[in-house]
């Protein structure tokens, strides 16, 4: 299906959504998991209540050593009434990879409106397409609010290219 007659932020997150539904099925060989690569995409989730997440995220993947470090750079979020707002602060993503999957834990401090929150949750996916071309994956984040707002969670999905 086509979702383009749908444009929440300005049509990224249908951009992501379809780079998530046509992401290849072919898995890297063992000679595509070596070296270092570096991967930028988006990242969206929602809390199943009006209220979602959509974040552009870089990946720094070293297959070597097992590692992945990363950041989310820019964070909006569509509240209740349908406006997006960008919210101040930035997210660290840090974990491993490991034989074509990838494990990874995000925290962050924000500020969204006149509100402090902290965003902590994991990442989960596998890389795919002959060269590691792409890594797509879920992803589940718990905001929880400084001012007394509560946690609200959120689960979604993720899906990075190599640069």
């Amino acid at each position: 299906d086509d979702l383009a007659g749908e444009q929440p932020y300005n049509g990224d997150l249908v951009a992501l959504l379809e780079n998530i539904r046509d992401a290849s099925d072919v898995t890297p060989g063992s000679g595509a998991l070596a070296g270092q690569a570096n991967y930028a995409g988006s990242l969206a989730a929602e809390d199943g209540e009006g209220t979602s997440l959509l974040a552009d995220l870089s990946m720094d993947v070293d297959f070597d050593a097992g590692s992945v470090e990363g950041d989310l750079p820019r964070v909006r979020t569509q509240v209740e009434d349908g406006s997006i707002v960008t919210a101040d602060g930035t997210g660290t993503i840090s974990g491993t990879v490991s034989q074509g999957e990838l494990t990874a834990e995000i925290d962050g401090e924000f500020r969204v409106l006149d509100e402090n929150g902290a965003l902590a949750g994991t990442m989960a996916g596998e890389f795919r397409g002959s060269n590691a071309d792409e890594v797509v994956g879920s992803t589940s984040l718990n905001l929880t609010s400084s001012e007394g707002g509560g946690i609200a969670t959120f689960d979604g999905g993720f899906h990075a290219t190599k640069d």
